[in-house]
This record gives structure tokens, C-alpha cells and sequence, in this order.
């Protein structure tokens, strides 16, 4: 149960409930212990502006910053999701960048960029099996994704790769898949 500190902030503890459940609130940490702030309604759209400015300029920490306010403040925000999974790529944060993916396909299924972010980030985990199922769906989602097409090609090499010295027929299964997708 959350305990009030002022009318602005509130401390919650967790029990095993996330920030998702307190839309409208936004995070931040003091003392080791995290705080809730009640945001503006209006202060989510430039928020949003300003997300969008940094990730323009390169700045990745401050656009991951700036897209995880605006996706605790709107949770079916969708492209909010997809856009911190993207940032955290970048920073190598591998885990929140998958499950900030995971939450984009989970709230728009087809949107592809989403699938195609989180497969990308279990491929560089080396979970290539399930980076596969991923690209694969971004792939039926939006059959001309480049993107998506070539993640799934490094995915299905680097699985072949894997299994090789104690699967030939598996390897063989992945580098022919691969093949298929990319014959030259």
C-alpha cells in the first residue's frame, strides 16, 4: 500500500506490483527508494518532443530517460515503448530493452518495428532461437522489413553455428533456411 508523503509524491512499495500499475506517475529515485510524481497531462507531449529532439541529436541516455517518463505516464503508449526498447539497444541494455518490446508488440501485435526490436535485442544476447520466432513475425508482419530480414539471416547463421559440432542436420536446417532467405 502506497504511503502519502505529501499531496505531490507518493513512496510505494512494491509487493511485487510494478510502475505499470500507476499511470500518470512518473519515477525517479532518491535515496534508494523510488518516488511517484503525479505528471501534467500537457507535460507528456512535450515530453514526448523532447524524447523525439534527443534521440534526433544521438543523445541515447537522456532519450531513454525522457521515453521511460513518457511511458510510465502513458502505458498504452505503444511507440513510447518501442522507442525506449530502441534507445536501450543502444546503451547494450539488453533485458529492459526486451521487455520494453515485449510491452510494444503486447499493446499494438502488429506493429513489425516491434517485433523486429525485440529480436534484435535477443540476438544480441545470443538467444537466437527466440530472436528467430521474433524476426520471423516481423517478418509476416511486414514481408519487405530489411531490416528485420538480415537480423533473421545473422540469427539463423549464428544458431547454425552453434548447434554445429553436435547437430549436423539442425546446422544444416538453419544455414539452408538462411540460404532460402538470402540466395546470393
Amino acid at each position: 500500500m502506497p504511503v502519502v508523503s505529501s499531496d505531490e509524491e507518493k513512496q510505494v512499495r512494491f509487493a511485487g506490483l510494478g510502475h505499470s500499475y500507476l499511470p500518470g506517475w512518473r519515477r525517479h529515485q532518491r535515496a534508494g527508494v523510488w518516488w511517484f510524481k503525479q505528471m501534467d497531462p500537457t507535460a507528456t507531449s512535450a515530453t514526448k518532443a523532447r524524447a523525439e529532439e534527443l534521440f534526433r541529436a544521438g543523445d541515447m541516455v537522456a532519450a531513454a530517460d525522457a521515453y521511460r517518463t513518457l511511458a510510465q505516464a502513458q502505458p498504452a503508449n505503444a511507440h513510447a515503448q518501442r522507442m525506449l526498447a530502441t534507445c536501450l539497444i543502444s546503451l547494450k541494455q539488453f533485458d529492459e530493452a526486451v521487455m520494453a518490446g515485449k510491452a510494444a508488440a503486447t499493446l499494438q501485435p502488429t506493429d513489425a518495428e516491434a517485433r523486429y526490436v525485440v529480436g534484435y535485442a535477443q540476438s544480441a544476447q545470443g538467444k537466437y532461437n527466440d530472436a528467430i520466432e521474433e524476426l520471423d513475425a516481423a517478418l509476416y508482419l511486414a514481408p519487405n522489413h530489411l531490416a528485420a530480414k538480415q537480423a533473421l539471416i545473422y540469427c539463423l547463421m549464428s544458431a547454425g553455428a552453434q548447434v554445429g559440432p553436435h547437430d549436423f542436420r539442425a546446422a544444416e536446417q538453419y544455414f539452408d533456411r538462411a540460404h532460402k532467405l538470402d540466395p546470393a
